[in-house]
C-alpha cells in the first residue's frame, strides 16, 4: 500500500528537463516518467522565466548548454536570486568540483555526473524530492 500511495504522489509531480543534447533529454524523460512524474523537455533555457520554472516541482538541467543558453549554473543562480526554491539536479560530464559550492541539500541542489545509470538518476531524483 505504501508503494501505491507513493505512486499517486509522484503522478502529481512535474519535472523540467533542460539539456542541449536531445538523446540525453529523451533518456532522462523516459526514466523520470517511469516514476510517474510528468516531464517537459527543452534544449535551452534562453526563453525560460521564473514564472515558467515555478510551474514545476523539480528541475534537471545540464550545466553546459551550448552557445544559445546561459550555463545551467548561471540559470540556477538567477532563479535562486529571484527567490525560486525549485529542487534542482545538475547533470554534467564535467567534474563535481566545478559545481560543488552550488550543490547542497540546504540549497535544494544536487549533482549527478554523466554518464549515469538509470538507477542513479532515480536515486538522485528521489533524494532531491525528499528535501522539499
Amino acid at each position: 500500500m505504501e508503494l501505491e500511495a507513493q505512486s499517486k504522489v509522484t503522478q502529481q509531480l512535474s519535472c523540467l528537463v533542460i539539456d542541449d543534447q536531445e538523446i540525453v533529454r529523451d533518456i532522462v524523460v523516459d526514466v523520470i516518467e517511469d516514476l510517474g512524474i510528468k516531464c517537459t523537455q527543452v534544449g535551452t533555457n534562453s526563453n525560460l522565466t521564473l514564472s515558467d520554472v515555478s510551474k514545476f516541482d523539480l528541475m534537471i538541467t545540464d550545466i553546459r548548454l551550448g552557445r544559445d543558453s546561459m550555463s545551467g549554473l548561471q540559470f540556477l543562480k538567477m532563479l535562486r536570486e529571484a527567490g525560486s526554491q525549485i529542487p534542482t539536479l545538475l547533470i554534467s560530464g564535467f567534474s563535481f568540483e566545478e559545481v560543488e559550492e552550488s550543490c547542497s541539500p540546504e540549497n535544494l541542489t544536487l549533482f549527478l555526473g554523466k554518464p549515469f545509470l538509470p538507477q542513479d538518476l532515480i536515486q538522485s531524483v528521489q533524494r532531491i524530492l525528499s528535501l522539499r
